[in-house]
């Protein structure tokens, strides 16, 4: 099974992280421009420039993950029978019980 780690988050959560790491890539990816800009084209190879490309791709490689979670929940409410709203075993195995409301698991649990 594949890691996720993002699925402890709630959908606000994953929304608001997603749009600040999408501004650090569009950061990134401005410095990358002003670099070659100010060192001439072909900079691109020198360690300051590649310095900066790996923390875009870190940071894009984030959004992908969150994007994935946000793919995953969907195809899983999509399979999953809709059960009525209640209290249920913990999917995600951090309490004895949680609140499912009929559409989606809340923050809600129960020892």
């Amino acid at each position: 099974m594949a890691s996720r780690p993002y699925q402890n988050y709630s959908e606000a959560e994953l929304l608001d992280l997603r749009r600040s790491l999408e501004n650090y890539v569009k950061g990134y990816e401005r410095e990358m421009n002003n670099y070659i800009k100010q060192n001439g084209p072909g900079s691109w190879g020198f360690e300051g420039y590649s310095d900066i490309e790996a923390k875009k791709n870190n940071v894009s490689n984030q959004v992908s993950e969150i994007n994935r979670e946000f793919t995953t929940r969907r195809s899983e409410r999509a399979s999953a029978p809709s059960a009525p709203a209640g209290w249920y075993a913990d999917p995600q195995g951090q309490a004895r019980l949680r609140w499912w409301d009929g559409t989606t698991w809340t923050q809600s649990t129960s020892p």
